[in-house]
């Protein structure tokens, strides 16, 4: 079958009407982790690519910043909260509170009254699973019109810096951020998605619970752990450039677009050789993809806060083919394309 064309995808698909964010104002800097970790400021900055980033303070939780996040996006459009049909908490696994569903209070303190709601997890990867998800709800739903996907994130928190092991994750930062979903609104179409996993290091890498005693008090720390570094770092060495390139392309075929066509791409932060390589592998000026070296890693929200920073800065515009892309662990990796009418 033929694939379809791009007036016909945009005809038939929903668009993101705006998007909302919530940057913690506290910064950590690369002096900063250069003492904490005993690395030179030089490698954190053009190795690791991390000048400073964001660090939430007590009382940001991921859920605190999901709500600001959220609220931003609704402000930023016409829609209010009792329009909303679905809420999908697309944020960190919440450790703030176990069993516990949290987009369902996330709707109640909204006022959603009419949407109903639930939690996902792709870990970095989460805001385009999302994204794909309500996609395919919205197209499936003649009764859906909007769904509001929203997350925060502090994972930083389980960073241990003594552990060389997981200095891999040292770019984490915090922060938050809300895409609304419209079938209403075909600007800012989404068009075609690409994903891809590798499981052979879902066991490798990941967070545990651990119970410490101190002056005789019991206390629960949650951190990192990773259980072959050597594996970890050969296996992503060989294929994750290649995974990041497949999913882009794929995205763009299914969007009857090529590399060429791209007039920016939204890209998690990664290690500054990483994203040089991919932009070379697809043919990209450097130009056309913002580095975000001044925010480290806020994990699933990259693409989002790339596309705010891209808006803000003129390098979207009417009729620009953008490609969001993520990757999480586990590993998944994942690209969107939307095109900007």
């Amino acid at each position: 079958m033929l694939l379809k064309t791009i007036k016909e995808l945009i005809i038939m698909s929903c668009g993101i009407t705006s998007i909302g964010l919530y940057i913690p104002p506290q910064t950590i800097t690369s002096s900063q982790i250069s003492k904490e970790t005993g690395i030179p400021e030089s490698i954190l900055i053009n190795k690791y690519g991390i000048s400073k980033k964001r660090r939430a303070r007590s009382h940001e939780t991921s859920y605190f910043m999901g709500i600001k996040a959220a609220e931003d996006a609704l402000k930023k459009s016409e829609i209010t909260a009792t329009d909303l049909d679905v809420i999908i908490w697309v944020g960190s696994q919440n450790t703030e509170k176990f069993m516990w569903v949290t987009a369902i209070s996330l709707a109640s303190d909204l006022g959603a009254d009419n949407a109903w709601a639930f939690d996902m997890t792709a870990l970095c990867g989460s805001m385009l699973a999302g994204i794909s998800i309500a996609k395919s709800l919205l197209d499936s739903h003649q009764e859906y019109s909007n769904i509001l996907l929203v997350g925060g994130c502090r994972d930083i928190d389980y960073l241990d810096t003594n552990n060389p092991n997981t200095h891999f994750l040292l770019d984490l930062s915090s922060g938050a951020a809300s895409v609304l979903i419209s079938n209403e609104n075909c600007s800012n179409t989404i068009l075609g998605d690409s994903f891809k996993c590798d499981g052979s290091l879902s066991n490798i890498c990941y967070a545990t619970r651990e119970t410490k005693k101190t002056h005789g008090n019991s206390d629960m720390q949650i951190r990192f752990l990773m259980n072959d570094s050597e594996k970890f770092k050969n296996t992503l060495n060989m294929t994750s450039i290649n995974n990041f390139e497949t999913v882009i392309k794929n995205s763009l075929k299914k969007s009857n677009m090529t590399p060429s066509d791209i007039d920016y791409l939204a890209i998690l932060h990664i290690k500054r050789s990483a994203h040089e390589e991919i932009l070379k592998r697809i043919n990209l000026e450097n130009s056309k993809s913002l580095y975000l070296s001044n925010f480290g890693h806020m994990e699933q929200f990259d693409p989002i806060l790339s596309l705010f920073l891209a808006e803000s800065k003129g390098l979207i515009n009417k009729g620009s083919n953008v490609v969001l892309v993520s990757a999480g662990l586990g590993f998944i990796w994942g690209a969107i394309v939307i095109y900007y009418k």
